[in-house]
């Protein structure tokens, strides 16, 4: 999806359908409003259309993904019933020869 106002884009919102265990569930791969069209409504109108979208698909649920840290992210899914339901970890093991 693009959100545009007076023909300008503004926002970005990329999702596909994926199966996951044979189950359709929609994925939010990318979602991106520029900063000066933030706090408009842009991201919430897009959210709104993907549920449809994804529905209208049969998915069972939404998925998206946001960065350890970036809290804005996770609190704008959970205003759409979007919550944590696991946690990836990571161990670089590029640090040292020896992996510590």
């Amino acid at each position: 999806q693009l959100a545009l106002i007076d023909d300008v884009p503004l926002g970005l919102l990329v999702a596909e359908v994926e199966t996951i265990d044979g189950t359709a569930v929609a994925v939010v791969r990318e979602l991106f409003v520029e900063p000066e069209a933030r706090g408009g409504s842009l991201g919430e109108i897009m959210m709104d259309a993907t549920i449809v979208w994804a529905a209208e698909r049969g998915c069972v649920g939404v998925d998206g993904y946001a960065l350890p840290g970036d809290r804005a992210t996770k609190n704008f899914f959970e205003t759409f019933g979007l919550v944590a339901r696991g946690i990836v970890v990571h161990r670089s093991l590029a640090a040292a020869p020896d992996g510590r």
